[in-house]
């Protein structure tokens, strides 16, 4: 994998503003007790997902920049999104029976600046992705599971919706 595809979709760590944390635990002399001591080094928070899933990501905006990123030669443009992220929830549907879809387009977040409950795991990043853009289709099993088999579908012909760039031309 290169940089630009190098994330971890099954978590992302935050790093806690400093403050001050309670000394339980420590060994102190009678008049120190119950004081606070500063915080040695950095808090990290790791969010997991509760489950592994499929993802279909897709940039929001046409970028030159993408190509030499992602190690591409070409991309397909989606003229019609609503009408290809339908084609596809449809064609998967029938192949992921009771698996759960959504769409969303990602957020990207500061990880020294945000807190757990501002985030979704499945729809979130650091922030040094965000020129992406990213828009995601996510599957998510029945039951969570940890290990998913990639999933490679036929979804007929887009030429309706999309388009073929290619830098050759």
């Amino acid at each position: 994998m290169n940089r630009a595809i190098n994330d971890d979709e099954l978590s992302l760590s935050l790093y806690l503003r400093r403050g001050q944390v309670s000394a339980d635990g420590i060994e102190e002399s009678p008049d120190q007790l119950n004081s606070v001591v500063a915080e040695v080094g950095p808090v990290v928070q790791t969010l997991q997902a509760p489950t592994n899933y499929l993802v279909f990501c897709m940039a929001g905006e046409y970028d030159r920049r993408l190509f030499g990123d992602f190690g591409a030669d070409c991309c397909i443009v989606v003229r019609e999104p609503l009408n290809f992220i339908n084609h596809m929830l449809e064609a998967i549907s029938t192949v992921l029976g009771g698996w759960q879809s959504f769409g969303a387009p990602v957020t990207y977040v500061d990880p020294m600046n945000t807190s757990a409950e501002q985030l979704d795991i499945f729809f979130s990043k650091h922030f040094k992705y965000a020129y992406q853009k990213e828009y995601r289709l996510i599957w998510l099993p029945p039951e969570p599971r940890m290990q998913i088999q990639p999933l490679n579908i036929a979804i007929g012909p887009l030429d309706q919706w999309c388009e073929l760039i290619s830098l050759e031309e």
